[in-house]
């Protein structure tokens, strides 16, 4: 009753966008952007690297499409009432990276006053939440993956049928009677470390899988390429330094070539089979980078939400999010209960990590995107046409 509510409600303040547009005579035209340069140099880039003509075919699609979606989707944009620049840059000197980078500090949002009431950014669109600054915090681009979506949930068939899971990664709270996936969970990472931070970054376990590894990463390809578009245009500091970390770790510490596969700019990775995903943190993230999450599967219902700042996504397969996974907690929800949940045969949720710890031992500076997406100037003109939305 409230999600349907909370619809009446944005459409409401889209008509009287729409008026105000009239009675000053002003036409919402389409504010087009253009790619950077070095988005342009990545494209020619990416397609040197592919093979396969389909695959490369489905990759010029989806980067024709990259900077009109997301621009779609900062149609529909709220702002806070705070800076997360100053938050973040406290909290960054206040962990320096020759000090306690295994045990970072919290960062701590300015609290939500009691009468705040839970925002749904549900829009077919898509949305995001910015800063009163027009710092991006959070962004949700629809349908995405739409064109591989099928093509990735048999990679994941295929995988849960050859991976030999281990039954202590697994977990308990699963929807009965699912057919997609087997009841299990695969913490899956490219590259992971462990221990405290003196320890050098090691490939983990589940990477040096083979077998089941390298095709499941092959048949990713696609998916790895297209975010890969949307992260050098939202946050090309990090799309940047990642590359240099990856140089860095295939060089001197991948000789057997187990990564040999890997098209993305993150080098974290986790793939979640028919798990519910609790509030957390990822508080290990580079702070003033991002974090990715992509979701697959054949389900019902369910967002993203945001209890800090009082926000929610809607979240549907073949959708990507863009969140400072450091900065805020985010938990997966089905309709308005507090634990995670969804309903339908399965699901398959990637889930991209900045890992800070890789910058500072690969002896190369953490990403900083803070700013507006395509200039002060550029996010100047766009809301001059998409002002915020009252919340």
């Amino acid at each position: 009753m409230k999600a349907h509510k909370e619809k009446r409600q944005t459409k409401k303040q889209k008509k009287q966008k729409r008026d105000q547009y009239r009675e000053a005579n002003i036409a919402p035209v389409r504010f087009i952007v253009n790619p950077e340069l070095e988005s342009q140099r990545a494209h020619k880039e990416r397609l040197k690297g592919i093979d396969d003509s389909r695959i490369r075919h489905i990759v010029e699609v989806a980067e024709s499409k990259v900077d009109i979606n997301i621009c779609n989707a900062m149609t529909n944009t709220i702002k806070l009432d705070f800076d997360y620049a100053d938050i973040a840059s406290h909290n960054d000197g206040a962990v320096p990276p020759a000090k306690s980078q295994s045990h970072p500090k919290d960062l701590e949002l300015p609290p939500l006053s009691s009468n705040h009431a839970r925002t749904l950014l549900e829009s077919e669109a898509g949305a995001a939440i910015e800063d009163r600054s027009g710092n991006l915090l959070a962004i949700r681009i629809p349908n995405v993956f739409s064109p591989i979506h099928e093509e990735i949930l048999n990679a994941g068939r295929e995988f849960n049928r050859n991976f030999k899971f281990d039954k202590k990664k697994s977990r308990n709270h699963f929807v009965p009677s699912l057919d997609l996936f087997q009841k299990g969970q695969v913490h899956y990472g490219y590259w992971h470390q462990q221990g405290h931070y003196e320890i050098s970054p090691q490939i983990s376990t589940d990477s040096k899988e083979k077998e089941h590894n390298h095709p499941f990463q092959k048949k990713c390809e696609p998916l790895y390429h297209i975010l890969n578009m949307y992260t050098e245009r939202i946050a090309p500091s990090l799309a940047k330094q990642s590359d240099q970390v990856w140089e860095q770790i295939r060089k001197h510490r991948d000789h057997e070539g187990f990564l040999s596969e890997i098209k993305s700019h993150f080098f974290g990775q986790t793939v979640h089979f028919n798990a519910d995903i609790r509030r957390h943190k990822d508080r290990r993230s580079a702070w003033c980078g991002f974090d990715a999450i992509a979701v697959f599967g054949e389900y019902e219902g369910g967002n993203l939400h945001f209890r800090e700042l009082g926000c929610s996504f809607p979240s549907h397969p073949g959708d990507l999010f863009f969140i400072r996974g450091a900065g805020l907690y985010h938990e997966a929800r089905s309709g308005d209960q507090e634990a995670g949940g969804w309903v339908g045969k399965g699901r398959m949720v990637f889930a991209f990590f900045s890992d800070r710890r890789v910058f500072a031992h690969e002896h190369i500076p953490r990403p900083k995107d803070l700013g507006a997406i395509y200039g002060t100037q550029g996010q100047k003109k766009f809301r001059e046409h998409h002002p915020h939305l009252d919340r």
